[in-house]
């Protein structure tokens, strides 16, 4: 849930009379925050300002964001709500988790160009340290000491927002540092489309089974790069609203600038445990490839049919216990290597996992194998998999060497078992 925070000054009055409204984004990548600098003061700030008349939140951010640093972003979620009391006035601050979606134009005001305001990266752990010295500022400047200590607060609660809770199960641990950059997701669906005997490929398929019509609003939890939806912008347009979220927030910024050119697009930052709408709100709610992720998966499973409508439709890939990590694990048995594969939600047990929320559960195959012909993209893809902590305590060579010895005619038969459920409420 989005918090809460008061802060009052030492000039505060017994009531306010005045309120002011704003918005301001949090704008992170790769480990670096956006901030607008004020160079002849020196005093540095976290982009946003006023609301103006008729604006949203949302509005207010990526109007004022544009203005200040000439980059236009899309706020995914608002994750803190900063109420300041000083003398007569409360302020109002809508802080907003936002990531770049494309160049726009600065437009400073004669205020702001006589203070010398330039946007500047900055490393967010300086930044951090920079605003918490907001105490230093109390003899000199209320206004500068209460700025410093919103954005310090703020950038606080962003750090706890986007960290893992010490009670989370640690594969959730390991799902964010595996998906914290597409670099090892891409390595893993890149041997898929280069070496799959079904060359439909295996999101073509899923897409293949969706069924959405005219004006149905659809979210998808866990979209990963978005690679999915890549040229698919006319199922986009039947939609009344559609949502790609993702856990991460880096793999949601990926997808974000792998569609860039797609319209009609919302992003958003969101766990399936908790998903952030109302009751009945989507035709059709898709989560592919993650459930086995998930902590506490009725949790999750109980959330999607309570955002789904009455005869919507719940649409969650998954793999068997009898594709390519067990055969990997079978390669390396002379190395003691452990079977590790997530069995939380397979195509074996996902069914009866489903029909403990809903009626109607119906599981489709996808036929498939990969033919390698190269033993080092093997070898690669095995070395992206972040949980196969045993095969990755093989020297390398020794594994290409494995893999180069278990081909047939220059080719490694891999098998896979991928397939589909479809639940309907």
């Amino acid at each position: 849930m989005m918090k809460e925070i008061e802060i009052s000054g030492a000039n505060r009055f017994d009531t306010f009379t005045r309120t002011r409204s704003g918005s301001r984004a949090v704008i992170v990548r790769d480990g670096m925050i956006l901030l607008s600098h004020e160079t002849v003061s020196g005093w540095w700030l976290v982009p946003g300002g006023g609301m103006e008349e008729g604006e949203t939140p949302e509005m207010c951010c990526v109007r004022e964001v544009e203005e200040e640093t000439g980059f236009i972003v899309q706020p995914m979620r608002e994750f803190l709500t900063l109420y300041e009391y000083y003398e007569e006035y409360r302020y109002i601050s809508h802080y907003f988790i936002c990531s770049v979606t494309g160049q726009g134009k600065m437009c400073l005001t004669d205020a702001e160009k006589k203070r010398g305001l330039e946007p500047q990266w900055m490393p967010l752990k300086d930044a951090i340290s920079l605003f918490s010295r907001h105490q230093d500022y109390a003899d000199v400047s209320e206004e500068q000491r209460g700025s410093y200590l919103r954005e310090f607060t703020a950038l606080h609660e962003y750090m706890k927002e986007t960290s893992v809770s010490s009670n989370s199960l640690s594969d959730r641990e390991t799902v964010r540092k595996q998906y914290q950059t597409s670099e090892k997701l891409n390595t893993r669906i890149s041997i898929h489309s280069k070496y799959s005997v079904n060359r439909q490929g295996f999101g073509n398929w899923i897409t293949s089974h969706y069924q959405v019509r005219e004006g149905m609003s659809v979210l998808e939890l866990g979209c990963g790069t978005g690679d999915m939806w890549t040229g698919k912008q006319e199922i986009i347009n039947r939609c009344s609203r559609f949502v790609l979220s993702d856990f991460s927030e880096g793999m949601l910024c990926r997808a974000q600038e792998a569609l860039q050119s797609c319209h009609g697009i919302e992003y958003r930052v969101i766990d399936i445990q908790e998903i952030p709408f109302e009751d009945r709100t989507f035709d059709i709610v898709i989560a592919n490839m993650m459930l086995y992720h998930v902590p506490d998966l009725f949790r999750g499973l109980r959330e999607v049919e309570r955002v789904l409508k009455k005869g919507g439709t719940f649409y969650c890939a998954t793999y068997g216990e009898n594709g390519m990590m067990e055969y990997i694990c079978r390669l390396f048995t002379d190395y003691q290597v452990q079977h590790q594969i997530n069995t939380n939600f397979t195509l074996q047990n996902g069914e009866e996992k489903l029909r403990t929320i809903f009626p109607d559960v119906q599981r489709v195959m996808y036929e498939d194998a990969l033919e390698v012909t190269n033993a080092d993209d093997m070898a690669d893809y095995i070395f992206s998999l972040t949980g196969m902590t045993d095969l990755q305590k093989i020297p390398r060579e020794e594994v290409r060497s494995v893999l180069k010895k278990n081909m047939t005619d220059g080719i490694l038969h891999v098998p896979k078992e991928y397939g589909m459920f479809i639940a309907r409420k």
